[in-house]
């Protein structure tokens, strides 16, 4: 079971990287997620992945405020710190609005296959039409 979901884990990162247009792959990789137990979890993971992908996951998962603020100071700061973020669906149009997501609409729709993600939190960062990541 714990194999299968590092699996999984590893295959939504490289789908993420793919994803994203990223100017190069450290690596490292720096997480910030707001507790949850299921957020938890995948941080219990961060060796797995490491031994399925070769990338270092670092992943710090802390308290609703605090996510707040750290997610307002990097965006807003531009700082560059963090790589992959826990995006909380009720957040997304604020962050559109604020301009903290870009569209990847494009990325998206150009995958060839989409059959490894499930289609309600896809659509959940469907906003005007596009599909919104930060």
């Amino acid at each position: 079971m714990r194999a299968r979901i590092a699996s999984r884990l590893a295959s939504a990162a490289f789908a993420v990287m793919a994803i994203l247009p990223l100017p190069a792959i450290a690596a490292d990789i720096n997480a910030l997620l707001f507790s949850m137990p299921y957020t938890q979890g995948l941080a219990q993971l961060a060796d797995d992945f490491k031994a399925k992908t070769g990338f270092t996951a670092n992943i710090e998962v802390v308290g609703q405020d605090v996510f707040e603020n750290r997610i307002t100071l990097a965006f807003t700061g531009k700082t560059g710190d963090i790589d992959v973020v826990h995006t909380p669906v009720i957040q997304v149009q604020r962050w559109v609005q604020a301009g903290w997501l870009h569209p990847i609409t494009a990325e998206v729709e150009g995958l060839d296959s989409k059959d490894d993600i499930l289609a309600g939190p896809l659509d959940a960062y469907l906003v005007k039409g596009d599909y919104w990541a930060p």
